[in-house]
């Protein structure tokens, strides 16, 4: 043990000692004859060193692997004969006393407790001054909300209230159109409960013209919304079915609901029972419907007598002439009485026109004429003269020449209404045609024709101009306004229309437009009078009048003809069947429309274009507003002729219908 403790620590000292030991073994004897050298001496130190690393492991506790080595590297050397077990080399000193680890980890024990300690320590004081400023946080919110939770139950307690005794409906709706409320005073209105109400949808709520309405208003304030606009606010008036199966009518108000995010979430409104007010304005509307029918039937009496009186007063002097033999005199008389009769029947055709919308009966025209005799009548018995400036090649018009002639009559009397003072009225007409930049809908091209009546008188105000075209609208004592209102009318149905302009107290100017036609004017109708036809032939009346009957008769044998005559259609067929067997051959037949209990015109000219498909049959009533008489070809008649007959518009339809062509003879 002696020898193996001094033998390790001689090691060391040599480890320890490298340069001294390598001195010492150069002095020994035989040395350098054995080949050291300084050199080699270092080097197989320095290989020692790192084989044995005193400075990681302690000498004697080295890997017993090194130390075998370092034997087996000795016996190769010849510097032992043998190896031995290298466990009694091992140096093994006595471990070291067992407390001094134990109060070695105690203390890191200790510290890291510490360290623990402190952390927590630090953490906790920290969380505790976080949760009580968590907690005063928490408190006021809870106020907060304590006070809001109380202000909310208030208010909705008075919304409560408020709903529940209030006659006006709330409700509201999602955006797909559901209602998500109804108030409860909806049941006293319509007789269902809030409940069923919301299981309807808005077009189960509404009746049909009214779900449109609320569609339209309700799709503009959200598309009013969605470009970033404040949607008007509307009181919209809507029909609503009840559950007894009759209906209410509501005023809605209506407004887009928001949610809190300011997203649209559908609408909220506010329905009012106005029926009662709804019956009420019905009522005064009918009671001024009577008001202003008693006012127009006094006032088509009077200009009826006045028009009754000229005839009979011009027939009156008209005899007298004859009695005198004074047969120049006599037909002028008769020609003043014709024209005011031409007048009256203009004004029956006025009430057809007004009442059921006349079709105008259509023919190529030259307006010059109509126009300055029309408005010369209206004049004649005022304080106003009229001034004429007419273009010379004025384009004609297709057009109904008497009510054309209604609508200057109307136009020029409002000028003399309107001017009691006296003065004049300018009357021009003139051809026009529309650009590219003409307000619809005129086209680029459209050839019209422009008559204005300009006057001098009082003028419209701006606050009524719109309504001057309106039914009964008028602000004369003894008006009936219709004349305005039935020009209209008549222009409109023509494809014309008319603008007014006015300066009140100065100056007002109306506009008629009528299309112009494309078609020639016959050279009668544009002078204005009419040749005298005459033929030969059959020709069969039939109407349920016997002095319509008779009236046409003397007008067709004045101008040649023989005449059969039937008092209903059912006569007229028996005649057309039984013609050939007396050798007769009708050319034309006259059939009127309208037969009271019996067979009309229409019936008729089917039944006599099965017994003869070749027949010429003429259309003829007092009703403007028939569409045959506007179109009779569409209704397979050859012509119309409207009454009250007058003996040159006979004679032009049988001119267009028999003129150029031979009629056949009859017996």
């Amino acid at each position: 043990a002696a020898f193996r403790e001094a033998s390790l620590r001689g090691w060391e000292y040599a480890m320890n000692h490298h340069e001294e030991m390598i001195d010492y073994i150069l002095s020994l004897q035989g040395a350098k004859e054995r080949g050291l050298t300084r050199e080699s001496l270092q080097f197989e130190a320095a290989e020692m060193a790192r084989l044995v690393i005193p400075t990681v492991v302690e000498i004697g506790h080295m890997n017993p692997g090194r130390w075998e080595k370092m034997a087996q590297t000795y016996k190769d050397l010849g510097l032992i004969q043998k190896t031995r077990p290298v466990k009694d080399f091992i140096y093994s000193p006595e471990p070291p006393p067992v407390g001094r680890y134990v109060l070695m980890a105690f203390a890191i024990a200790f510290a890291v407790f510490l360290a623990i300690f402190l952390v927590f320590f630090l953490l906790n004081r920290t969380l505790k001054r976080e949760v009580e400023r968590k907690t005063k946080q928490l408190k006021s919110e809870l106020d907060q909300r304590t006070i809001a939770e109380a202000a909310l139950r208030e208010s909705e307690e008075k919304f409560r209230l408020l709903a529940t005794n209030a006659t006006d409906v709330i409700w509201t709706l999602d955006k797909a159109g559901r209602f998500t409320y109804v108030s409860p005073s909806v049941e006293k209105l319509r007789g269902y409960t809030p409940q069923e109400v919301m299981n309807q949808s808005l077009e189960q709520a509404l009746c049909p013209d009214s779900f449109r309405v609320a569609q339209e208003v309700m799709a503009a304030a959200v598309k009013a919304a969605t470009e970033g606009r404040l949607p008007d606010k509307k009181l919209i008036s809507l029909e609503q079915p009840c559950k007894t199966g009759a209906s209410v009518w509501t005023e809605a108000s209506v407004s887009l609901n928001f949610d809190a995010a300011g997203g649209f979430c559908g609408f909220v409104g506010v329905s009012r029972d106005i029926t009662e007010r709804i019956k009420l304005s019905e009522a005064m509307q009918r009671a001024q419907k009577l008001e202003s029918i008693g006012v127009l039937a006094g006032g088509i009496a009077h200009d009826f007598n006045n028009l009754l009186g000229g005839v009979f007063g011009y027939m009156d002097l008209a005899r007298e002439s004859l009695a005198e033999k004074n047969q120049q005199a006599a037909q002028a008389m008769l020609a003043n009485a014709m024209f005011v009769f031409e007048r009256a029947r203009a004004l029956t055709q006025q009430l057809l026109t007004f009442s059921k919308g006349g079709v105008p009966v259509r023919k190529t025209t030259s307006l010059e004429p109509m126009i300055r005799t029309s408005t010369r009548f209206a004049l004649s018995g005022s304080n106003l003269t009229g001034g004429f400036s007419i273009a010379p090649d004025l384009w004609p018009c297709d057009c109904d020449t008497n009510q054309i002639g209604q609508v200057i009559d109307n136009i020029v009397i409002n000028a003399i209404q309107a001017t009691p003072s006296g003065g004049r009225i300018d009357v021009t007409a003139e051809n026009v045609r529309f650009s590219a930049d003409s307000p619809a809908p005129r086209r680029q091209g459209d050839r019209f024709v422009r008559i204005s009546f300009r006057d001098y008188g009082i003028g419209i105000p701006g606050s009524i101009l719109e309504k001057i075209f309106d039914p009964f609208f008028t602000t004369k004592e003894k008006g009936h306004g219709l004349g305005l209102a039935t020009s209209y009318s008549i222009v409109n149905r023509h494809g014309g229309w008319i603008d007014v302009e006015s300066q009140p107290g100065k100056v007002t100017v109306f506009h008629v437009y009528l299309p112009a036609s494309a078609a020639a004017v016959d050279s009668a109708l544009k002078t204005g009078t009419t040749a005298r036809h005459s033929g030969h032939g059959t020709v069969l009346i039939m109407d349920d009048e016997a002095f319509v009957r008779d009236l046409l008769c003397e007008f067709l044998r004045g101008m040649g003809y023989d005449v059969l005559r039937a008092e209903d259609g059912a006569q007229a067929v028996d005649i057309v069947r039984g013609a050939p067997r007396e050798g007769r051959k009708i050319s034309l037949s006259i059939l009127d429309l309208t037969v009271p209990g019996g067979m009309g015109g229409q019936e008729a000219a089917a039944r006599i274009r099965e017994i003869e498909p070749g027949a010429m049959i003429v259309a003829s009533s007092g009703y403007s507003d028939d569409p045959i008489m506007a179109d009779p070809g569409k209704a397979g008649f050859d012509g119309s002729l409207s009454k009250p007959y007058v003996a040159g518009d006979v004679g032009v339809v049988m001119e267009q219908l028999l003129g150029q062509r031979k009629a056949p003879g009859a017996g």
